[in-house]
């Protein structure tokens, strides 16, 4: 199999206005690259594309980043220390597969537009996925690490399948959505999902426990089965659930006082079991 190679980095256009396909090899986005409606952008099997500080690349058209397991496609910035802007879609649907997006403030932001993410990469990025409206993006097989926020969802119906989304200071943040969550491996988050209005199910995925009051969950989700290990291995069970996490602190010294007595009583009748 033979391909032609671009031997030195390539300036890409302000503006791309026609289906353009990038061969692998290493392109620069300097300050930003805007493909116009109904233009497709592709990127073969082992390009890579450069940002410069602020650049960004932003797509009303399609975008296709379809690699392969040993060619990667990377979006990664000039200067590693150096944050870029972040790829925009709010086109046509777009593709990416086995890609890597690293060093963004928002690795992808997804607006009212279909984009399938398989096998792929968003890390050390302010969000990795960032996604407003329907359609919207489904993500599988992907891994979500080292961001502020691996997957910010707002009013929208996004899918996310077989997926790790770890090691981020927050995991899930989920504002009126309700995506659908399979299967996922969401754990070791400063905060696994921060839920705020939408009605979202956890079940099936592994939150790092099966205890709720261990998996870090903040506002609130409905989870009556989790998986007891990570996925692939894991397998759901019933999670358990404090019956005491809903009462105030003052409702708690009543109870706790409730039961001091309770046993106390059991321990002079010497049922040391119950005590």
């Amino acid at each position: 199999k033979l391909s032609l190679r671009e031997g030195e980095m390539k300036e890409l256009p302000a503006r791309i206005s026609s289906d353009m396909t990038l061969f692998p090899g290493a392109y620069l986005v300097k300050k930003e690259t805007i493909v116009d409606p109904g233009v497709t952008l592709t990127a073969q099997p082992d390009t890579k594309i450069y940002f410069e500080k602020g650049a960004f690349l932003k797509v009303s058209g399609a975008l296709l980043a379809k690699g392969e397991k040993d060619l990667w496609i990377e979006f990664l910035p000039e200067t590693p220390e150096e944050r870029f802007v972040g790829i925009y879609l709010s086109g046509n649907e777009s593709a990416f597969k086995y890609a890597r997006i690293r060093g963004a403030q928002n690795a992808i932001s997804i607006k009212d537009t279909a984009v399938t993410i398989v096998s792929s990469v968003m890390e050390y990025s302010g969000a990795g996925i960032v996604a407003e409206g329907v359609p919207s993006p489904a993500i599988s097989d992907s891994t979500i690490w080292h961001n502020d926020i691996g997957i910010r969802l707002s009013s929208s119906k996004a899918s996310a399948l077989r997926s790790e989304i770890t090691q981020n200071k927050t995991g899930l943040q989920l504002v009126d959505s309700t995506p659908e969550l399979i299967e996922n491996n969401i754990y070791a988050n400063d905060v696994n999902v921060d839920r705020k209005g939408g009605a979202v199910s956890l079940d099936k995925n592994y939150l790092g426990s099966i205890n709720t009051d261990e998996m870090r969950i903040k506002g609130g989700a409905l989870i009556t089965k989790a998986l007891d290990a990570p996925y692939p291995a894991g397998k759901a069970v019933d999670v358990i659930v404090n019956p005491y996490a809903s009462m105030s602190p003052e409702e708690k010294k009543v109870k706790l006082t409730e039961l001091l007595v309770a046993g106390g009583r059991y321990f002079k009748d010497r049922n040391f079991g119950k005590a």
